[in-house]
């Protein structure tokens, strides 16, 4: 989805010399409409999907930040804890964006990668290494095989609530962020062809997911498998256990407090570079005057959206608290909304750009 959408506007911005837009990228089929007021109706669609996709992942991160605090250090988690984290992380990437792509987005990005290798070859040296090389090769198999069948899977007879919540949930989400992915994956793409484009922003991302996910997944189910089923328990039946469960599988491991607080800065850090560089692209989108000279959105407009989406995070976690919607739930509600209307214009995008390409205008 991300690739679709860099390719897109990297485009249409970079050869075509259409403005820096999302609405541009349907020059090929609306021609100058795509410039005017049914362009910027087309953007603003798009920032509602960003800042509804924004809220619910920030929200999962701080829900998870907090449980991982309570677990590690007894700071009760909730309301007040998710506020106070919320106002640290959002003025953490209002920082790290003020000060520009090339230093603060950057400099976070640097560290987080290091953080995620460091603890990707700790947990494979010191957790089950047979065992999840083992389930690996086997899993990819399965994952291959019935990728058809888990994509079209909707459980009408047994009624399960996996495949409305999770991957619809977690496609929501994506979807939400791919048009502003895509504009500031295109500000890192001048000068390069889409073959390196695909290949730096598709295949080893996701190949390294795939790793990371052999290792992590392998691991947990070990641990799980050993511990009788004790962590998918937690998952399923405890009331915040999901947020909980990442904290209490890394106790399986040695040095688990050490382990389990760089794991907790790193999901910080993730949170922050993904928020900076979101606040950075929607304060571009808002703004005119971007070019290759000057890449930078005002400063104001960059504070400007990073507390707005903080806040709006801030209501999404807290809002249905003591009622029937809390915490996750609302937050995959969230994602859920502000994803869907983008659905229709990723493909509507997807085809204006294989247009221009092919015509090669």
């Amino acid at each position: 989805m991300y690739v679709i959408a860099g390719i897109a506007v990297a485009y249409s911005h970079y050869n075509l010399k259409l403005p820096y837009t999302i609405s541009a990228t349907l020059y090929p089929f609306l021609g100058k409409k795509a410039l005017g007021t049914g362009g910027t109706i087309v953007d603003i669609l798009c920032i509602f999907g960003i800042a509804g996709g924004m809220a619910a992942v920030l929200g999962e991160g701080v829900l998870q930040i907090g449980s991982g605090m309570e677990y590690i250090f007894g700071i009760e988690t909730g309301v007040f804890l998710w506020s106070i984290l919320v106002v640290v992380i959002t003025a953490a990437y209002i920082i790290s964006s003020y000060t520009g792509l090339k230093k603060g987005i950057r400099f976070l990005a640097d560290q987080n990668a290091k953080v995620f290798l460091f603890l990707l070859i700790f947990v494979f040296v010191a957790g089950p290494t047979t065992f999840i090389l083992n389930l690996g090769v086997q899993g990819t198999g399965a994952f291959l095989s019935g990728l058809p069948e888990r994509f079209l899977w909707t459980s009408p007879m047994e009624g399960s609530e996996w495949p409305r919540w999770w991957p619809i949930f977690h496609w929501s989400i994506w979807l939400a962020y791919a048009p502003i992915i895509g504009m500031f994956l295109a500000r890192l793409a001048y000068g390069r062809t889409i073959r390196e484009f695909v290949l730096f922003n598709l295949l080893l991302p996701a190949g390294f997911g795939m790793l990371w996910f052999w290792v992590f997944g392998g691991a947990s189910i070990f641990y799980d498998w050993q511990g009788e089923g004790q962590l998918w328990e937690m998952i399923s039946n405890e009331e915040g256990g999901l947020e909980l469960s990442l904290f209490v599988f890394l106790e399986s491991l040695p040095f688990t407090v050490i382990i389990s607080i760089l794991m907790l800065v790193s999901i910080f850090i993730s949170f922050t570079t993904l928020a900076d560089s979101l606040t950075t692209t929607v304060s571009s989108l808002t703004t005119k005057g971007y070019s290759i000279d000057h890449p930078e959105p005002p400063a104001t407009m960059k504070v400007y959206w990073g507390v707005l989406l903080g806040t709006l995070a801030l209501l999404t976690i807290t809002a249905g608290t003591g009622g029937e919607i809390t915490g996750i739930e609302a937050v995959k509600q969230m994602a859920t909304v502000a994803g869907f209307p983008i659905l229709f214009f990723i493909i509507f995008q997807t085809a204006a750009t294989l247009k221009s390409v092919i015509k090669g205008n």
